[in-house]
């Protein structure tokens, strides 16, 4: 990254040679500083949405950041990542970032093993723009994880990442979740990829997550993401919900 000649890259302001220090910035023990270089990068490499030429070479620095002991608002800088990775733009651009992050898969795995909820669910949400590189890891996770707010996220990215359940139908055979937010999320996601092999116990279970409290944790887990580009699942609960 050191060989990277920012002024060859762009932004929405132009060249992009203030993109490496405003990074560094994140990482400032400073509030202030990191406040306005986060506000200064959703301006130029995510300027409403849109990425550059210079969003690619960011997220992969971006990745590298989020390896730093005692990061600073860790989950900030995690919830830029990824809408860095949801944005939209030139396909070669859109490209760039998909490389940077997927390549960053194991620091991202670290993060998912050892931050706090709200670092790991964001981190969750990252991995499921990875695609198939990242399922296999998911599932593994899913096994083992205890926090079951993550694990219901979990289950959302496997679903957007194989939504033909061509590599995931092994998940949704496995027994069902012990805790029901989780399970909720398993049911919904089947309910969106493959509402015909859903059982009619499975059915019943769905719609009494929506009543029991269940879906308003679920929803407060993924509070800033998922809402645009894996918006389906969550607004077939909610259409669910509005009906009961």
């Amino acid at each position: 990254m050191r060989d990277i000649d920012w002024s060859k890259l762009s932004h929405a302001y132009g060249e992009a040679s203030d993109v490496p220090g405003l990074i560094a910035l994140l990482a400032s023990e400073d509030s202030a500083d990191r406040e306005n270089a986060r506000w200064a990068l959703y301006g130029n490499i995510y300027h409403q949405g849109t990425v550059y030429s210079a969003t690619g070479p960011a997220a992969r620095l971006i990745v590298e950041l989020l390896s730093v002991p005692d990061l600073p608002e860790r989950e900030e800088v995690i919830r830029l990542l990824f809408h860095l990775a949801t944005g939209w733009g030139e396909e070669e651009d859109l490209e760039s970032i998909r490389v940077a992050v997927c390549d960053g898969i194991e620091p991202l795995l670290k993060v998912l093993a050892i931050g706090d909820e709200v670092e790991r669910l964001g981190v969750v949400s990252v991995l499921a723009t990875c695609g198939e590189s990242a399922l296999s890891r998911l599932i593994e996770h899913y096994e083992r994880e205890e926090d079951p707010a993550v694990r219901a996220a979990v289950a959302l990215a496997i679903a957007r990442i194989d939504p033909n359940l061509e590599l995931a139908s092994k998940f949704f055979a496995m027994p069902p979740d012990s805790h029901p937010v989780p399970q909720l999320a398993r049911l919904l996601s089947l309910a969106c990829l493959s509402p015909e092999a859903m059982e009619p116990t499975e059915l019943d279970e769905l719609a009494e997550g929506i009543s029991d409290g269940s879906w308003a944790q679920l929803r407060s887990g993924l509070d800033g993401y998922w809402h645009g580009e894996f918006g389906s699942p969550v607004g077939y609960l909610s259409r669910l919900e509005r009906e009961q």
